[in-house]
């Protein structure tokens, strides 16, 4: 039997396709969210109303700019209609991508291969839009880790209290920092719930600041079971590796993306992050940033985008994501409960019915081709197949069907359907 949230999509099946172009909102239209905006329903309305929330998040929260640097680097356009008439198997049937890009589920989608735009649209959203990226910040803050290993920095065969020495003699300080990494800690499998409550007592809903740091809200944790054993998709994680960042560096994590991503990766706009008060910054999923470039991120794993100067990811890094994680890890963890489902589902069933290798670095999964991705709450995304020289992202919105059940987009599964096609093996 299908998990209810895989047959979803066909309830509205009949709506999902429009042909006109993305007019952006009136000034009714956004006086009448702003007036309606509810912490508690950013995410859990859905619709235009979550939309646009998600593509305008800083009128609503406080954020800390990301600039951008230097000279943008430009990428060459190639549209492919074998491209946009590729038949997608989607949960209610084929659709051709140029089809199923117009769900009202699809803010955006970008796909660039070897170097050059090959399909782009916007179909809910202006390309210049700095859309909220929820989890696809996490391999922003696994990349400045990795970095910091390379320069001899960071140990991450160590224990979390070796950096955070406030939390020794703590559940937490006994796990080792690549368990952290690779979503196996063993201190929580319930992220909504912790991630709620992180920002509860961090100044995000409650706007209590008296327990931000690790050692008030990490140290009363107990782990749920011995690290480096199973995966565990536990936001907490990426927290924890933004406060050890800045336990090394002295530095925000936010300035480090800022200076060693962001600002050489050739942006062509300056990024948010999220900022919920003067403490912490929310490593876990706060970055807001063009869908453009987000792809020029995932350039920087790919031959043809590491090119001087845009060859600063270290080739060992690369190597790691794809060969060294641990596959026994998701062998080991039976159903998997990612934060943006609501049913728990087995491995084999996240990307496309094939089984991945392992989950390492924050990536959620890598296949055993070497393609490796991230996803985000509501249906954000960023697909990376170095051997393809390939990379998809995109941008998305949750919708609810009559009886308010979650409906997400299939982009996760059409980016695996795309990079096995055949059309980028060449």
């Amino acid at each position: 039997m299908k998990s209810r949230l895989l047959i979803l999509f066909t309830i509205l099946l009949p709506h999902l396709i429009c042909s006109q172009e993305f007019k952006g909102y009136t000034l009714e239209e956004i006086q009448a969210i702003h007036a309606d905006f509810d912490i508690h329903q950013q995410s859990n309305k859905g619709g235009d109303f979550t939309r646009y929330i998600n593509s305008h998040m800083s009128e609503f929260w406080p954020h800390q700019v990301l600039s951008r640097s230097g000279d943008i680097r430009q990428l060459d356009y190639h549209f492919r209609e074998d491209v946009r008439k590729f038949v997608t198997k989607t949960w209610e049937g084929e659709i051709p991508l140029e089809e199923y890009i117009k769900s009202p589920l699809v803010d955006g989608m970008i796909i660039v291969h070897k170097g050059k735009i090959v399909f782009e649209e916007y179909p809910h959203m202006k390309e210049y839009y700095k859309h909220h990226s929820f989890s696809v910040t996490k391999p922003y803050v696994s990349t400045i880790i990795a970095l910091l290993e390379q320069e001899g920095k960071i140990d991450v065969h160590q224990p979390i209290s070796t950096y955070l020495t406030e939390l020794k003699g703590t559940d937490w300080g006994a796990v080792p920092i690549i368990d952290v990494l690779d979503m196996s800690s063993g201190m929580g499998i319930d992220d909504n719930h912790f991630a709620q409550l992180f920002f509860n007592e961090n100044g995000w809903i409650g706007n209590d600041k008296s327990k931000g740091g690790p050692s008030g809200q990490l140290a009363p944790m107990k782990k749920t079971g011995p690290s480096g054993r199973i995966y565990e998709y536990f936001s907490l994680n990426t927290e924890v590796l933004g406060w050890i960042i800045e336990r090394i560096t002295n530095r925000t994590a936010v300035e480090l993306i800022e200076e060693r991503i962001w600002q050489r990766m050739g942006a062509e706009s300056d990024a948010l992050m999220f900022l919920p008060n003067s403490n912490d910054r929310m490593y876990m999923g706060g970055l807001s940033a063009t869908l453009r470039d987000h792809a020029r991120f995932g350039l920087l794993f790919t031959p043809s985008g590491r090119i001087s100067p845009y060859d600063f990811i270290p080739v060992a890094y690369i190597n790691k994501i794809q060969q060294g994680g641990r596959p026994e890890i998701i062998k080991n963890s039976g159903p998997i409960d990612l934060f943006i489902y609501d049913d728990p589902i087995t491995a084999e069933h996240l990307v496309d019915g094939e089984p991945p290798r392992h989950s390492t670095y924050q990536w959620d999964v890598v296949m055993n081709d070497g393609d490796f991705f991230k996803e985000g709450g509501g249906g954000q995304g960023l697909y990376i197949s170095p051997s393809r020289d390939l990379v998809i992202a995109y941008f998305g919105t949750r919708g609810f069907d009559g009886e308010g059940r979650i409906l997400l987009n299939n982009l996760h599964q059409i980016a695996r359907q795309l990079a096995k096609s055949g059309l980028f093996d060449e």
